[in-house]
């Protein structure tokens, strides 16, 4: 063999050459696989650093130094390396040989003996220099794992530890390979990771090597390693250095050289462990072409399926993903390493992101969960956040735990302590590996019960103020804990640290929304705890003796050595001077020490002296356990090293976010949890050098003098490197961070305390009870030979306890809670206050008020925090009387009542709206000085808001000085509340200025103003704001926009809401279903009533079931509604008394008078609404009698009315015979004290009008004067119009218009409108049009559809036409006016030419107005047209349509087709009897008329007035003159239908037709009162029929004073009389007063003429 000293002029022994190598600085030059003469000479940079290296004797001195240095120190590695001869002619064989001897580690992980290892000599070496080179050691891709190369071989070629394609080949199984790879700082834990895989029967996999001294561990210790030809410093890189980023370059190097050897990769980060064997789950996504963890934090699915892709909103982690050769993946893994390699400051998570989110989706099939990514090729898919976990999945959220599932693996992600925080949760979990000797410290152990009192958990609000005090009050307690361990020298096990919020990169509400983070929960102890520092050593001299720590989960390892588990002593804190309470060594009994508090160093050190041999001291507390150090030096170095032990919070919305926590908090009078309020304030408690050492390129710099950040020119660091407060991009952090929250709503737990355990955070935790704190007992003893040293057998049937009333708590179940609490009393268990308090809110929350009460009797002894349960109990079944009563009850038997008390009974005084006892507790708590208690302060804010007390609201809300969210959203709800949404809006605004971070329910209070205030503009502004902010992932906010759109009729925009909602819970179906059902989308509403029984979590309640009922009622879905109804039966829900309410309002609506009536009858526990809903079903269908009769009923069932009551019962006054019972009503109301409810007075005033009584009617609208609004007026002037009283309506109308405080509206314009047009006063109607446009109010289409009526009824079709043509919007009704005045004024050919342009379905007024068109002209032809287009819209059952028909055919000649179809009509209303009678009459076939009339009557149809003028009709045109006449006798005696002008014309005509003239003369003046014309002129037709001039003249005489406008028709009229009697002069002497007048005949016109024109115009539209 060639000396290589010699060859590089080095001085030293042979020996020393060995050791003394040059390759540790060409090794970063020179690929491994370059380790030949000929090789070398070919590479001009090795050359180069050759040359000068032999050129420099300072340099190469330099590396003798460094490596004689490294031959000093023990442990070594041992190193022989071959060199390169210069100066010297090269031979023809020049070797280069590296022969590489076992070694010992030189690290307590390496050198332990907890794994296989070869055996190895007394020096740690075996020296095998002289074995053969023939005698090649087996193969190491052979070799199985753990089995390491005998001790006497040596090891092979670093070429021969290449990554080839049959290495993969052979260790892979199943064409699957498990690959991780790192650097000598990671051997620890790859040796974790490969145990773990181990363990699980796992043998496919591979380690890469990134530094020499890695691969010869790893080969030494028989793990499958292969030579990564990294050169990488063997240090920990530190996260996010450059070499951190070479990493993860390398590793996309690495993905790419396995691909194409045609196996499956399952490339695993260092810092994962793996718990379960992940192949048979990475199996079931076979056609998946990467599968890849995620940073994702809020679950996306409950179960171990695939992540749902559409809600994964974190960045893909790429700690964890699984490639199969496809070429999709080869080509992505291509793209990304070119990506990386063009640029080094890309890491490689974010390059992998940018490219696989060029596209997400669709979905591959429904099932797999797999999606279309990257180039819409390949096929992702993102495993399970819960049993793929992350840091924070697992370590804080333990999500694994709460779905119940079983996790796969777990990545040390979202950790803030370095590698070593890594290690330390790896602990804390119990899946780290140690050596031995890591469970046994040569000085012995140190723990302690941390005794945390409950109110500290628990009490009050989750926020920085509650957190800080826990987490001070276990600071103190562990800082006392240090102390003493450095005075004994033992090793602390630290104990388990409970935090109330989490802490994360950014701000934050303190837990992520959407988590499953329970608060309080055990957190790991780099939250609060800066790890790194703890197990760092700082110099003796400056920082004092070193404190080693173990995790709080020490003494449950499996792995604790059995000498420590037997040797145990605990120490009892007591009060010096008690019994056996003394400073010495004497133990009360076994294993049992008595110890003073307020101990001093000296007696620390002389007592404890004694048990230096005793493996474990545990102290039952910590509190006021030490005195202090005497020597003051001392302190200082231990306060120097502990205060680098604390960490940082993070963050709030502040520059900078972090909060420092304090070791020494309690000596600083006023400390409060506040970020460094000026750059001197912010100062890491440990220097920046001591935090990163392995980064040379690294300089430091203050930013904005607020934070600490790291810079470097050759790398990016999008991380908190050292303390980014959370203003700096995180690519940990999602890339939409929004879009991945979910919300689980969780249960108000009153007293969580008894659920910490089952939450899965504490599992290494038992709680024992005491009266004022709980003490939390953190140590297992598994080993420990005395029983009560037990936990798990102590308390097992106590957690079953536990265990079910949290059960019965999340949901509450009345049998549960029995169970449970007959278990307490079998365990004996209610001793325990707290858990009889549980026990107590389970009954109270399973609605079984009288079992809390029950027991609550049980107890003697109460403390304020039962008393407080009851008093919440009764709140929350409403019963806040029996709340009231509590606390009176309370306060007279002396019980001390706190701040919750009084919050509870503000809150019962709130819902009752009883403002005097919500002052009095106002009053009581200043009288106490309470109101510190911000929660207090917000609840009688509030208080004063919902009893309609503003200003005592915003005095409340000015007073205070501090000021939270509540105390805002309070203010902000108030104004809504009381109707001033414009001020609420403003209050939000105002918020947002001062900087409160708003949350959800100050969002949904202020779109809930947009509406209010009709401004969609400014709901849609806070959206916007909203999505900006984050919050378009919090469930309430779209639950609100979702409302919001629905009420401003944009479905489409509440449809997209809710699409994109992350997690939907029942709030947000239901306002999607009510969006839906408000916008008339019924099918649509039915179809999401379906999908949400599908989704399982969503169920319908009652809210849900009351909308669907709504909607069965509004749109009469009888069939519908029943099917509803069943449902409740099935899911017994029908008890619910909303329910069976809602059921009877839609029996009542859909006319089902039978079904509510058997309905209500059922009911066992009636309230008023069911009454009220019942009497209104009875009144809405005309079931008057038997309303007022069980109103009756109601009275004697002595129930509080409500003036909803009066309103149903008052509908009901509808026959004429109950107008009695009206005003009884009305008698009854004012002595009830409703005589002042304007709705009342409308629905009396409209009843007196409906009767005809006005006087009474306007009697009422004068006595309420002065509280008269709009609505009042608009019934009287609605009721008359409705009720023929036309005038008294325009009357009235100019009454309200002297009325300054009230202003018309477009409801009071169209009826005066309506009333003029059924007047026919043409000039007012104008006035009314004028005054509509003049205010505004003519746009709206209602007052423009009026119009049309009124100017069609005033025979002014061409300004009907023009209004029509100027209306803005048209609907159905607006075509429907226009076509009837048409109609109306003889222009049938117009009304049907305007169908043709119809832009809407025709319905059945449409019909009717064009039938009677037809019937004018007398046009078959076009009448079956339409009769065609009645079949085809489905409306020939219509009553109205068939009545029409029937006209339309009679008067066309088709007497048979108008039988045909009454015969055919299955439901013959009052209508088609009336016009079949009317088609016979005027076909001359009284007879017929008449047995049509007695048949109808026999149908049990009461006849019409109409029916009687059509049936006298009848009889004038056959001749029927004695059956007219005792029809006309008998019609109001058997009928009840009084004559009326029109049926005394009838007989009028029917007496002139018969020629008794005389007969019908006398008929017409024994009318009483006034005659009108019609008689007059009817008789006159009679005469000049009969030419009776004498008799004509008088009736003439009596016309031209009754009509003077219509005087032209009577002169015609007698002139026709004169001449047909001879009387010629007469006839011209009235001809020529006629002309002398002016008085002109209109002209006629001819009906074929518009026959033809009409058929012309319908052929030239038809196609």
């Amino acid at each position: 063999m060639v000396n290589p000293a010699a060859g590089l002029g080095l001085r030293g022994s042979a020996g020393q050459g060995k050791d003394c190598i040059v390759y540790k600085q060409i090794k970063s030059h020179l690929h491994p696989q370059l380790f030949n003469a000929q090789e070398i000479k070919k590479n001009d940079d090795c050359l180069r650093l050759v040359k000068q290296l032999g050129s420099n004797p300072s340099k190469m001195g330099g590396w003798r130094n460094a490596v004689q240095e490294a031959v000093g120190s023990r442990p070594l590695f041992l190193t022989i390396y071959a060199t390169v001869l210069v100066g010297i002619m090269v031979s023809s064989f020049y070797v280069f040989s590296a022969i590489y001897s076992p070694v010992a580690s030189t690290t307590r992980s390496v050198s332990s003996s907890w794994l296989p290892t070869p055996l190895l000599s007394q020096n740690g070496v075996s020296r095998s220099s002289n074995i053969s080179q023939s005698s090649q050691p087996r193969s190491n891709k052979l070799r199985p794992i753990w089995e390491a190369p005998p001790r006497t071989s040596k090891m092979p070629r670093l070429k021969s530890f290449r990554l080839t394609k049959e290495l993969v080949r052979q260790r892979a199984k199943d064409n699957v390979i498990i690959v991780t790879f790192g650097n000598f700082a990671f051997m620890d834990i790859i040796l974790t990771w490969v145990k773990h895989l181990t363990d699980l029967g796992v043998s496919n996999l591979l380690v890469g090597a990134m530094d020499t001294k890695l691969l010869k561990a790893l080969y030494w210790k028989g793990i499958p390693v292969f030579d990564m030809g990294s050169r990488m410093s063997t240090d920990d890189v530190g996260w996010g250095t450059p070499t951190f980023h070479k990493m993860g370059r390398e590793k996309v190097l690495l993905i790419n050289a396995i691909l194409p050897f045609g196996v499956e990769l399952l490339m695993c980060d260092t810092d994962m462990v793996w718990l379960k064997d992940p192949l048979p789950y990475l199996a079931r996504y076979p056609d998946a072409d990467v599968l890849t963890s995620s940073d994702q934090v809020a679950p996306t699915v409950i179960d171990d399926r695939l992540a749902d892709w559409k809600l994964v909103g974190a960045a893909y982690n790429v700690g964890i993903f699984h490639w199969r050769p496809t070429q999709p993946a080869i080509k992505l893994a291509k793209e990304w390493k070119d990506l990386l390699l063009a640029d080094d400051n890309i890491w490689d998570q974010n390059g992998f992101n940018d490219l696989v989110h060029k596209q997400i989706g669709p979905a591959v099939d429904d099932e797999s969960g797999l999606f279309y990514a990257y180039d819409g090729n390949l096929k992702l898919g993102i495993l399970p956040e819960s049993i793929f976990c992350n840091g924070h999945t697992y370590f804080v959220q333990a999500m694994y735990q709460q779905l119940r599932l079983e996790p796969y693996a777990v990545h040390t992600t979202f950790q803030y302590a370095g590698t070593e925080g890594k290690r330390h949760r790896l602990r804390e979990a119990m899946v780290f590996y140690d050596p031995p000797e890591y469970y046994d410290a040569p000085g012995g152990f140190l723990s302690f019960k941390p005794s945390i009192p409950k109110r500290l958990l628990f009490d009050g609000k989750h926020n920085l103020g509650s957190h800080f005090s826990l987490i001070n009050y276990q600071m103190k307690q562990i800082r006392s804990a240090l102390a003493i361990a450095s005075v004994l020298n033992r090793t602390l096990v630290m104990p388990p640290l409970w935090c109330r919020l989490d802490r994360l990169w950014f701000p934050h509400p303190g837990v992520l929304v959407g988590t499953m983070t329970r608060q309080p929960f055990l957190c790991p102890l780099d939250h609060v705890f800066e790890v790194n520092n703890m197990l760092k050593d700082f110099p003796v001299e400056e920082f004092g003796p070193a404190i080693d720590i173990r995790e709080y989960s020490f003494f449950n390892n499996p792995s604790l050595l059995q000498q420590v588990k037997e040797s145990w002593l605990d120490v009892q804190l007591c009060k010096e001077g008690s019994k056996d309470c003394h400073a010495s060594s004497n133990t009360s009994q076994p294993g049992l020490l008595r110890f003073p508090k307020h101990s001093s160093e000296e007696m620390l050190k002389t007592v404890f002296s004694s048990f230096k041999d005793v493996k474990v001291i545990q102290f039952s507390s910590m509190q006021d356990a030490f005195l202090g150090f005497t020597d003051k030096t001392r302190e200082e170095k231990f306060r120097k090293r502990v205060k680098q032990y604390v960490g940082i919070w993070c963050c709030v919305d502040h520059i900078p976010g972090h909060i420092y926590y304090d070791m020494y908090w309690d000596e600083k009078p006023g400390w409060k949890p506040a970020p460094p309020q000026t750059p001197e304030d912010d100062h890491p408690p440990c220097s920046v050098q001591a935090r990163i050492t392995n980064v040379r390129s690294m300089k430091f710099e203050i930013v904005k003098g607020c934070c600490w950040a790291a810079k470097s020119s050759k790398a990016n660091f999008p991380r908190d490197l050292i303390r980014l407060t959370g203003y700096f991009s995180s690519a940990l952090l999602p890339r939409n961070q929004s879009s991945s929250k979910r919300i689980i709503v969780p249960c108000k737990l009153k007293h969580p305390l008894l659920f910490i355990e089952s939450y899965g955070l504490c599992s290494n935790v038992h709680l024992s009870f005491t009266a004022n704190s709980l003490q939390f007992c953190t140590v297992h003893h598994p080993f420990v030979k005395t029983s009560q040293r037990d936990p798990h057998q102590l308390y097992t049937r106590f957690y079953d306890v536990i265990d079910l009333l949290k059960s019965s708590m999340a949901r509450p179940n009345l049998v549960t809670t029995t169970i449970a609490h007959c278990l307490a009393i079998k365990v004996g268990a209610l001793a325990h206050l707290p858990v009889c308090t549980s026990l107590l809110t389970s009954y109270s929350r399973a609605k079984d008020l009288s079992s809390s009460l029950g027991l609550f009797d049980e107890f003697s002894n109460k403390d304020v925090i039962l008393w407080n349960a009851i008093i919440n109990a009764a709140v929350e079944n409403n019963s806040y009387n029996v709340a009231t009563r509590f606390f009176i009850e309370m306060t007279e038997v002396g019980a001390a009542f706190d701040s919750t008390t009084l919050l509870l009974i503000v809150s019962a005084s709130s819902h009752m709206k009883y403002l005097k006892c919500g002052k009095s507790i106002h009053c009581l708590s200043i009288k106490l000085g309470m109101l510190w208690d911000c929660n207090l302060c917000n609840a009688v804010l509030d208080m004063y808001a919902k009893c309609g007390d503003l200003s005592s609201s915003q005095s409340m809300f000015t007073w205070m000085e501090t000021r939270d969210v509540i105390t805002w959203n309070s203010m902000v709800n108030g104004f809504l509340y009381n109707g001033h949404p414009e001020k609420s809006f403003w209050c939000f605004r105002e918020m947002i200025c001062f900087g409160i971070r708003v949350d959800s329910v100050s969002l949904s209070c202020a779109i809930s103003a947009s509406a209010d205030m009709g401004e969609l503009s400014s709901g849609q502004a806070i959206h916007a704001w909203g999505i900006k902010q984050g919050y378009n992932y919090d469930i309430s906010f779209p639950n609100s926009l979702i409302s919001l759109y629905s009420e401003y009729g944009d479905i489409e925009a509440s449809k997209s809401v809710f699409k994109e909602m992350v997690v939907r819970d029942v709030v947000s179906w239901n306002a999607m279903i009510r969006g839906l059902a408000s916008n008339g989308r019924v099918v649509e509403t039915f179809d999401m009533l379906y999908k949400m029984q599908l989704t399982g979590y969503a169920q319908l309640g009652v809210a849900t079931l009351f909308t669907i009922i709504s909607l069965c009622a509004e749109q009469m879905l009888l069939r519908e509604g029943k099917s509803v109804h069943g449902f409740t039966v099935r899911r017994q829900m029908i008890s619910d008394v909303w329910v069976t309410n809602s059921l009877l309002d839609m029996y009542s609506k859909c006319d089902c008078v039978v079904k509510g009536e058997f309905l209500f009858n059922t009911i066992p526990r009636r309230d008023l609404v069911s009454w009220n809903a019942m009497i209104s079903c009875y009144s809405r269908n005309g079931y008057s009698k038997e309303a007022q009769s069980l109103f009756t009923k109601l009275i004697h069932q002595r129930l509080q009315l409500s003036f909803s009551t009066v309103l149903a019962v008052i509908s009901s006054c509808i026959p004429p015979d109950s107008l009695q019972f009206g005003k009884s009503i009305h008698c009854w109301g004012q002595k009830a004290g409703f005589s002042n409810n304007i709705l009342i007075v409308n629905s009396l005033m409209h009843m007196y009008v409906n009767f005809g009584d006005l006087p009474a009617a306007f009697m009422l609208l004068e006595r309420i004067h002065a509280e008269e609004d709009i609505a009042c007026w608009n019934t009287i002037i609605a009721g008359c119009t409705r009720n023929g009283h036309f005038r008294e309506a325009l009357a009235t109308f100019n009454w309200m218009r002297q009325e300054i405080s009230v202003m018309w509206d477009s409801i009071t314009l169209v009826n005066v409108i309506s009333a003029c047009g059924n007047l026919a006063l043409l000039c007012e109607g104008k006035s009314l049009h004028g005054l509509a446009i003049k205010t505004f109010v003519g746009s709206e289409t209602r007052v423009q559809n009026a119009l049309i009526t009124m100017y069609g009824r005033c025979s002014h079709a061409k300004s009907a036409k023009s209004v029509f043509d100027f209306c803005s919007s048209r609907n159905l009704c607006s075509w429907n006016c226009m076509i009837s005045a048409f109609s109306q004024n003889k222009e049938g050919r117009r009304a049907l030419e305007l169908f043709h342009f119809l832009e809407f379905e025709p319905n059945e007024i449409t019909i009717v107005a064009l039938l009677s068109a037809c019937n004018q002209l007398g046009l078959s032809r076009q009448g079956k047209q339409i009769h065609g287009h009645v079949f085809r819209f489905g409306i020939s059952e219509n009553s109205f349509v068939t009545a029409a028909l029937v006209d339309m055919y009679s008067n066309c000649g088709r007497l048979d087709l108008g039988w045909q179809i009454f015969t055919k009509s299955e439901e013959k209303s009052i209508a088609v009897w009336n016009s079949m009678i009317s088609a016979y009459g005027y076909h001359g076939n009284g007879k017929m008329a008449i047995q049509l009339f007695h048949k109808m009557c026999d149908s049990g149809i009461r006849p019409s007035k109409s029916s009687f003028v059509n049936l006298l009709s009848a009889c004038s045109h056959s001749g029927l003159v004695n059956e007219g006449l005792s029809y006309y006798r008998v019609m109001l005696g058997e009928y009840g239908v009084e004559a009326v002008t029109e049926h005394q014309v009838c007989i009028v005509d029917m007496l002139g037709r018969a020629g008794k003239l005389q007969e019908a003369y006398e008929f017409i003046n024994q009318i009483p009162g006034e005659t009108e014309a019609g008689l007059w002129g009817a008789l006159l037709s009679a005469c000049n029929y009969h030419g009776n001039v004498e008799m004509g003249r008088k009736v003439a005489q009596h016309l031209f004073g009754l009509e003077p406008e219509n005087v032209v028709g009577y002169y015609i009229a007698l002139a026709n009389l004169y001449v047909g009697a001879g009387g010629w002069k007469d006839a011209v002497e009235l001809r020529q007063i006629a002309q002398h007048k002016n008085l002109k005949k209109l002209p006629a016109y001819s009906l074929l003429i518009n026959i033809d024109a009409a058929s012309s115009s319908t052929a030239a539209s038809s196609p």
